[in-house]
């Protein structure tokens, strides 16, 4: 118990350091998180991509006139 009382004392003298590591942490797993979701959406469009047929021009139905 001894160290453990030890290491809640540093916890409490030292409250911005503890606090900004947590930040730092939930920085870190909240970018890695980001990667992960870029990675899937970008394989995801180069998906669709393959499979989408190429786009076609409007009817003259649609065209607006200035």
């Amino acid at each position: 118990m001894a160290f453990l009382d030890s290491v809640l004392g540093w916890i409490g003298q030292n409250k911005a350091v503890c606090a900004l590591s947590v930040l730092l942490f939930a920085f870190f797993i909240s970018t890695i998180a980001l990667a992960v979701q870029k990675n899937n959406l970008a394989a995801e469009l180069e998906t669709c991509g393959v499979t989408t047929p190429p786009p076609t021009s409007p009817p003259e139905s649609f065209k607006v006139e200035y």
